[in-house]
């Protein structure tokens, strides 16, 4: 069965008026240019071309084929070039999808100065708590914190955020402060960010772990409500320690049980549809993004 190679051998023999030069200009053999367009003739049922020892010639027929296939051949070979070209461009727009938190306070100047660098490339941010399907939403990039949910999505890790309790002094008085993971379940207002899958704590000298199953009066799904309900005094709060270095320096929260850490961190990832032929710009910026997290990795 003939094939697009084969039309592609035929309109290029008639191109250049020869075997050979057809052969050179795509660089097989010029036995398999003979043996392809004579199978192309033989399904097609029709003689194409006229050959002599120095020169070939259409047949009528051939003519006709021609100038209907010589037309679409261009115009696949401009459409694969065009597509080509729309990969590798650094201009156009990009789509961009982030934690409303990670958004506005960790990234903001990221995403600012990037466009700065690459002025051509429209950055069109949707900053949101919810996970939106980056393929119906026609998203190219998507910044997500961790653990992900299985998918056929492509991830990149960026940086890993460590958890730490914390309280307003204003509640540490009125409460008390709690000594021990177990402490943290006789608190009142305790908030903490919306998963209720118990807290696993290991002491720092002993090793010993502690897993604590927590109820919450308060729930959010956004760091920035909870960090300001914490501040106020609402409860104690678990919370990425980069969210909450400024917090914990000025003296606005205190850092709680000291002695233990969390077992579990978190990582932020860049997350894309596909890791083939990824365009230029998503590709750009993915590697801004990894330049920039060590930046950000400093904030622990």
């Amino acid at each position: 069965m003939w094939s697009y190679d084969d039309l592609a051998i035929f309109i290029s023999v008639v191109d250049r008026g020869s075997f050979i030069a057809a052969a050179k200009k795509m660089n097989i053999p010029s036995s398999t240019v003979s043996r392809r367009l004579s199978r192309l003739e033989a399904d097609l049922n029709v003689k194409l071309l006229e050959r002599t020892s120095r020169k070939i010639h259409l047949t009528e027929k051939g003519k006709i084929f021609y100038a209907q296939c010589s037309s679409l051949i261009n115009k696949l070979r401009e459409n694969t070039r065009d597509l080509k070209e729309s990969i590798d461009v650094i201009h156009g727009k990009l789509k961009v999808t982030a934690p409303t938190f990670v958004g506005n306070e960790l990234m903001a100047d990221l995403f600012s100065e990037f466009v700065k660098k690459y002025t051509e490339i429209e950055l069109e941010l949707y900053l949101s708590n919810d996970v939106e399907d980056i393929i119906d939403e026609e998203i190219d990039l998507a910044i997500r914190v961790g653990p992900l949910t299985d998918s056929n999505l492509i991830a990149q890790h960026l940086w890993s955020m460590n958890y730490v309790s914390c309280a307003a002094p204003s509640y540490l008085q009125q409460y008390g402060e709690p000594k021990n993971p177990e402490d943290l379940t006789t608190h009142h207002n305790l908030i903490f960010r919306s998963q209720q899958a118990p807290l696993a704590f290991k002491h720092k000298k002993t090793a010993a772990e502690h897993k604590i199953n927590i109820k919450s009066r308060l729930i959010s799904n956004d760091i920035k409500f909870t960090l300001h309900a914490t501040c106020k005094g609402s409860g104690i709060a678990c919370l990425p320690r980069m969210f909450v270095k400024r917090e914990l320096e000025s003296g606005t929260l205190v850092e709680l049980l000291t002695d233990y850490e969390f077992v579990e961190s978190k990582s932020v990832y860049a997350v894309y549809p596909s890791k083939h032929y990824l365009p230029k710009k998503t590709q750009l910026l993915i590697q801004y993004i990894k330049e920039r997290s060590s930046e950000l990795a400093k904030l622990e």
